[in-house]
């Protein structure tokens, strides 16, 4: 029916089908919405649809890649994330989107190491030693105090790691120092809390030091579990490997007996499990599950094919995740610009699908640029997005 200008004969859709149709867009739309009016504003920046949003998210994780741009005294954090697609089709190339973060002041992107990434949250290293948090969804970037104990001497190594506590709803940062002069030296732990305010104010408790001198040294990268941060490690040079394992509610830490014969590479999360993919003194690689965390109890789910294992060495390939599906995630640098991603079915014992990640048109055009220094950081299969503001 047609109505007379200055007419609005339009019904308003109900407030909670409004909410069900925000939940499903991206994070970027959603941020442009927030201008739509107050009370999208309000929607949107709430406590919980950020929740109902974050829900959402695992069951789209997304590859992420990270670079570090530096241009004269500019620096700044590029970083371009693509959904991990279920197509069969080998020749699919995925959309990808930039996550652009400018530069900070006086925070220094040069020599930026990931340190591990949980919920979309991302622990950064920097050059100066100095530690971040960082949400590429929402491009905001802090700076972590430092850790007190790291000062006690000059020749001290300081590691950080960022854990959620699931109970409490809380993001902590666990430190970790030791002597630089040794190895297997004395490890002094502290945490603090990265408490979140509602009108997006963050600040951090103060260091609270607990379980002095354990000796070991940091061998894989940091997962976060249901509450429980991981990395592997080992106590001495020709010791089996251990994991260290850090509930991040009760702040405990314990070091777990790794395998046996068989050398820890990398820890992934396997159907919310922590597994862990190792190799063997003949070459042969594997992939085993703590199936129970208290009595420490591991199950082999998968020895890889010959064939698959002299791939993975030929191509220099990378373990990066896993999927709902059984299936495991490799990824092959082909350049700069483009990726592939392996998907190793456990079941079949097979490559089921190859997958290409490309069209980094973005970073393209910085890298024209002769002026800029730019270097490749990290890669992650297990990346989030996650709307809620630092």
């Amino acid at each position: 029916m047609k109505t007379q200008r200055g007419d609005d004969n339009r019904e308003s859709l109900p407030l909670d089908v409004v909410i069900e149709i925000l939940t499903k867009l991206p994070a970027k739309t959603l941020f442009k919405f927030i201008c739509v009016s107050k009370q999208w504003c309000s929607i949107i920046l709430s406590r919980s649809f950020i929740d109902s949003f974050m829900s959402l998210s695992w069951s789209r994780p997304r590859f992420l890649v990270c670079y570090s741009i530096r241009h004269g005294d500019k620096r700044r954090l590029l970083f371009f994330s693509s959904p991990l697609p279920p197509h069969e089709d080998s020749n699919h190339s995925s959309v990808v989107f930039k996550h652009d973060l400018p530069d900070s002041g006086n925070i220094s992107f040069e020599y930026t190491l990931f340190s591990n990434s949980v919920r979309g949250i991302i622990c950064l290293s920097l050059e100066n030693l100095d530690f971040v948090i960082c949400n590429p969804t929402t491009r905001q970037v802090i700076s972590i105090p430092n850790d007190p104990t790291r000062y006690e001497s000059k020749n001290n190594v300081c590691f950080m790691y960022v854990g959620y506590d699931t109970s409490n709803d809380q993001f902590k940062i666990l430190s970790t120092v030791r002597s630089l002069g040794l190895e297997f030296g004395p490890v002094e732990h502290s945490v603090c809390t990265l408490r979140i305010g509602r009108g997006g104010q963050s600040y951090f408790s103060s260091w609270r030091r607990f379980e002095r001198s354990i000796h070991y040294f940091r061998t894989t990268n940091a997962l976060c579990i249901s509450g429980v941060l991981y990395y592997g490690a080992r106590k001495y040079a020709k010791s089996r490997d251990v994991i260290v394992s850090f509930d991040v509610g009760s702040e405990r830490l314990l070091l777990m007996e790794a395998l046996k014969e068989e050398r820890l590479i990398r820890l992934v999360d396997y159907r919310g499990k922590l597994s862990c993919f190792c190799v063997d003194n003949g070459n042969s690689y594997s992939l085993w599950i703590l199936d129970d965390a208290k009595k420490q109890i591991w199950s082999k789910i998968s020895v890889f094919s010959p064939s698959f294992c002299d791939t993975y060495r030929n191509l220099n390939l990378r373990i990066c995740g896993a999927t709902d599906t059984s299936e495991i995630i490799f990824v092959e640098r082909l350049t700069d610009l483009a990726f592939k991603l392996f998907y190793y079915d456990l079941k079949k014992e097979n490559v089921s699908k190859r997958i290409g990640i490309g069209g980094l048109a973005e970073y393209d055009k910085v890298r024209r640029n002769p002026d800029d220094i730019v270097r490749h950081l990290s890669i992650s299969c297990e990346h989030v997005d996650n709307i809620v503001s630092l």
